[in-house]
């Protein structure tokens, strides 16, 4: 376009500036957005690496009856059936840091429960009595200059052991001191008349605005007779020092149970803290679920499996059970509230409203994933997501996350031969995977990254714990650490769609009639002050506006 003449050189110059700014503003515009969708990809590709198991390393410490890992991955600690405790540094294992020998009073040890932050031990023993040691790790960060004069931490050394603590370099800055605080056994209380067969424990934490104490519920298994079970709930108070020890004040819940197989048998029991429920799995294949009530445990219900029983573990935040099979399958048992509209009766049109009264639950199987061909020996599960390991008699291990039935990863696990004391537990941290065997100690790095991001998480029916069906669910975050990421897609499209189909419902009408009414019947006068504003609005964004108006 050909510039009239006789335009002062000042009106070129700014003409020519202000084009110039115009065209860098733009540039810059498209620049800043294509890095923010930049930012956008590199924090969400992480969404998509796959979780990885590492290479097995052994590591020179024996095998424990029940042992674990803790958070930071250097202290180990096992406990023999006899009671004696000792705990090991994992990057020096010559010789344990602490032993703890066995109390007098132990008796013969059948059966074991961890808490979920893996620092309350219960056991069971052979005549009857239960038994509670709690362990307390000092795990603080010091500075350069309060370390022990003769630390060894030389070049590239990150760990040392100095008086039987653990110092982790960190960075320049600091260091990391780990060790044993304290480990106390409780006196026996003896809760059963025979051998306890399985077990199983539920700390409740204080609320002052309910009026609830400290406490941990214990739950045994014992056989008093030959199929004959006895079923028991125990109320264990926090003391001073923080070890539960049994309430002379609060009753026991008891039941019997007849019709069950040996005490050899395999036998698991899981306490559902929610809904108020008892699952107990027998060797046969039958999922017995119970109800707690005030003053009673009653039977409720029994589902079959359809193949024996192998192992068995409760999932993080104990809303279900995942049970290993001689087929190679694992499969899934939750709770869920029955549906009022699927307990009506057709032939009288009513709702059975005196079975919804009575027992208003129903034990559902929600997950199965056929992961080999061989029994699977041993099923861990992770402290706070849905993350399980499953060892096969073969050797094959096998990384799920349970919620969405998908395989994360496998791995062959380095001892020849799996069985008898072969178990598989995750660290603290779920850093770590820790096997035990007759063989020998071996850890293998994890990296789990976001198994519950995927596809099948955010477009399909999912069905999670304490739900009768799959379902379509948005629910990021929740009250509880131990609570399933429900990421469906589905609800916010369809929200987001029905909130823009109503929205239009009143401002298109309104918008026509708004427009017909300014260009046909308003004045000049009004008119050329209005019609102004208008466009200046249309050309703004909806959230700008929404954003000054808000």
């Amino acid at each position: 376009m050909q510039r009239p003449t006789g335009v002062r050189w000042q009106v070129r110059v700014s003409d020519t500036a202000m084009g110039l700014l115009v065209a860098v503003g733009g540039v810059s515009t498209i620049i800043a957005l294509l890095l923010v969708v930049a930012v956008l990809l590199w924090t969400t590709l992480a969404l998509l690496k796959p979780s990885r198991i590492g290479s097995w390393s052994q590591v020179d410490v024996p095998g424990y009856w029940v042992s674990s890992v803790d958070e930071s991955g250097q202290l180990y600690w096992g406990v023999t059936k006899r009671g004696k405790v000792e705990l090991w540094a994992l990057a020096d294992s010559g010789e344990p840091l602490h032993v703890i020998e066995a109390p007098d009073f132990f008796a013969t040890p059948t059966c074991f429960a961890l808490s979920e932050d893996r620092d309350l031990l219960v056991v069971g023993c052979e005549d009857g009595s239960v038994v509670s040691g709690r362990i307390k790790l000092e795990d603080e960060f010091v500075s350069m200059q309060d370390a022990p004069v003769d630390l060894a931490l030389a070049g590239n050394r990150k760990v040392s052991i100095h008086d039987g603590k653990i110092f982790v370099k960190f960075e320049d800055s600091g260091l990391r001191k780990i060790g044993l605080d304290d480990w106390t056994w409780s006196a026996p209380q003896k809760v059963a008349s025979g051998r306890i067969c399985a077990i199983d424990i539920e700390q409740m934490e204080p609320s002052i605005l309910l009026g609830v104490e400290e406490s941990t519920r214990v739950l045994t298994l014992c056989q008093v007779e030959s199929g004959d079970f006895e079923l028991a709930m125990t109320t264990l108070d926090a003391t001073q020092g923080g070890l539960p020890s049994f309430s002379e004040e609060k009753a026991d819940l008891r039941l019997n149970i007849r019709g069950h197989g040996r005490a050899e048998d395999f036998v698991h029991c899981s306490l559902l803290p929610d809904s108020a429920q008892i699952l107990v799995a027998w060797q046969s294949g039958t999922i017995d679920r119970y109800s707690i009530g005030l003053d009673s445990l009653q039977y409720q219900e029994s589902q079959s499996t359809g193949t024996a029983l192998v192992s068995a573990s409760a999932l993080s935040g104990r809303q279900a059970i995942l049970c290993g099979t001689t087929d190679g399958r694992l499969i899934g048992w939750t709770v869920a509230k029955r549906n009022a509209l699927e307990t009506a009766d057709p032939s009288f049109g009513r709702i059975e409203d005196e079975l919804l009264a009575n027992d208003p639950f129903q034990l559902v199987l929600h997950h199965e994933l056929k992961i080999s061909d061989s029994p699977i020996h041993s099923v861990a599960s992770s402290s706070n997501s849905k993350t399980v390991a499953a060892l096969d008699r073969a050797g094959k291990l096998q990384l799920a996350y349970v919620t969405t039935d998908s395989l994360l990863a496998d791995s062959r696990v380095p001892t020849d031969e799996v069985g008898g004391n072969c178990e598989l537990s995750f660290s603290s941290n779920n850093s770590e995977l820790l096997l035990v065997s007759e063989e020998g100690t071996w850890v293998c790095p994890l990296e789990l990254e976001h198994p519950d991001a995927s596809t099948e998480a955010y477009f399909s029916t999912t069905w999670y714990e304490g739900y009768d069906r799959p379902n379509y669910i948005w629910q990021s975050s929740a009250g509880s650490d131990y609570s399933e990421t429900k990421l469906s897609l589905i609800p916010l499209f369809f929200g987001t769609l029905k909130a823009t189909i109503f929205t239009m419902l009143f401002s298109v009408p309104l918008a026509i009639f708004a427009a017909i009414y300014t260009s046909e019947f308003m004045g000049p006068v009004l008119r050329s002050r209005i019609r102004p504003l208008l466009e200046l609005m249309a050309s703004l964004p909806a959230v700008v506006i929404g954003y000054l108006f808000a």
